[in-house]
């Protein structure tokens, strides 16, 4: 991972909603939080390549910046955090789909 610093809390998500593996009930949350990367040369990079191991399983991930704009305009889920974004106070939203 990546050092950075915590800014603020920016919101929570309560989803509710049925496994479709187990039929079990599920209660999530989604906890979003505004931090900065303390090694700032990290903004300038277009795509982050990382790897995670779990369980002796390696996952090579990458992450791309993209403007809110572009985040509109994509496939994002769940798409309550772009709102969430864009305000100045935190947020609380509960999902029960």
């Amino acid at each position: 991972g990546l050092d950075s610093t915590f800014v603020k809390g920016v919101g929570l998500i309560e989803n509710f909603f049925a496994s479709s593996f187990t039929g079990r009930k599920i209660h999530e949350l989604l906890i979003i939080n505004e931090l900065n990367f303390i090694d700032q040369s990290i903004y300038n990079k277009e795509i982050i390549n990382n790897i995670e191991e779990k369980k002796d399983k390696k996952f090579h991930l990458t992450y791309i910046w993209l403007d809110i704009k572009e985040l509109k305009a994509a496939d994002f889920s769940p798409a309550i955090i772009l709102d969430m974004l864009e305000k100045d106070d935190f947020q609380h939203y509960i999902n029960k789909d």
